[in-house]
């Protein structure tokens, strides 16, 4: 299928929809990059039910406590500072599993109230009610293996076919349902078979990521292109991954585009960077326990901080493989045009 014009809800073109944040990142002045972040990512509690051998967040997660959740009340006055603060869309996310977050339909119910816009990124487990995936604008499933075996070795529970199920349900009821799979030495072999099903079910997308942080099961010089034969108008597999989050040290380039985000983590913890802190020397630029998202954003550590990440050096030695980095890349080459007043 020809893709030259499709517009992937998994890709960097979506900047566009923002004008004035992409201009405040343009000029990058820190003084004027206190404009609130277009969504946020949230962790709602840093328990989890599967024990993924790759998981990325699991260093993070024992530093602060695999227990650690962070209440309604906190979260709820979280949601009207963001809705005030101009945030459009919360990402409810992992750390853990959030939906094993004991209030978890009653926090989706009241970030919509609130006004914001809810995604969800999920391993699937969970039997959602009709009413909460009703209240999604998206869901994506991470299920990272084609078949119940691999599932079981790289997650460590025997949970692949109910996941599919679940997926058949989340699709009923929510307009947009994809697939994360990260891509590994020991879950590739019946990738087009598992790419079939997923159609078949109904999915809109499958975005393949390369595995962060376990070298010992990276792949090297794959070529998906023989995926693009099952693509569809309403189906299509997103490979872009291989290419923009493969690489360290962001590119060579300093870090412009933390400000599209924010990262907060079980224990309310805020970080300037999702990746920075799998470190435990990256201190938070606050806690959501302690004070408001609106006094840690505008904060002096967060200032401290985005000049660190300005630092080309910085980058070049500590960035490790990067969702933000395409953004960076980005606006790196949109800053050095000259000839602005043409097309």
């Amino acid at each position: 299928m020809d893709n030259l014009a499709r517009i992937s809800e998994t890709g960097i073109e979506k900047v566009f929809l923002h004008t004035e944040k992409v201009k405040e990142i343009l000029e990058n002045d820190i003084s004027n990059m206190n404009t609130y972040p277009v969504s946020v990512e949230l962790t709602l509690t840093n328990r989890c039910n599967l024990n993924c051998c790759y998981c990325s967040d699991k260093g993070l997660r024992e530093r602060e406590g695999i227990s650690e959740e962070l209440s309604f009340e906190i979260l709820k006055r979280l949601f009207i500072d963001l809705k005030n603060g101009g945030t459009k869309g919360i990402v409810i996310e992992g750390g853990g599993e959030p939906t094993l977050h004991r209030d978890f339909d009653k926090i989706i119910e009241t970030a919509k109230e609130v006004g914001m816009s809810v995604g969800l990124i999920t391993n699937g487990t969970s039997n959602l009610s009709k009413k909460t995936l009703k209240e999604f604008q998206w869901i994506r499933v991470s299920l990272d293996a084609s078949n119940a075996d691999e599932y079981k070795a790289l997650k460590g529970v025997d949970a692949f076919e109910v996941v599919l199920q679940n997926l058949k349900k989340y699709k009923q009821n929510c307009q947009t349902v994809g697939i994360g799979y990260v891509v590994t030495k020991n879950n590739i072999k019946n990738l087009d078979d598992i790419i079939v099903r997923l159609r078949d079910i109904g999915v809109d997308y499958v975005q393949l990521r390369p595995v962060v942080d376990c070298p010992s099961i990276e792949l090297a010089n794959v070529n998906f292109d023989y995926l693009k034969n099952f693509e569809s108008k309403e189906f299509y597999v997103d490979t872009s991954g291989f290419k923009n989050n493969s690489f360290k040290g962001n590119g060579g380039v300093p870090c412009y585009a933390s400000s599209l985000t924010s990262i907060i983590s079980g224990d309310g913890n805020v970080y300037i960077c999702g990746r920075l802190n799998i470190y435990d020397w990256l201190k938070p630029i606050g806690n959501i326990k302690e004070t408001t998202f609106k006094d840690i954003w505008n904060g002096e550590e967060r200032i401290r901080q985005l000049e660190m990440i300005k630092d080309i050096s910085f980058c070049e030695k500590k960035c490790p493989q990067c969702r933000i980095s395409k953004y960076n890349l980005f606006f790196d080459s949109m800053r050095r045009i000259k000839t602005i007043d043409f097309i």
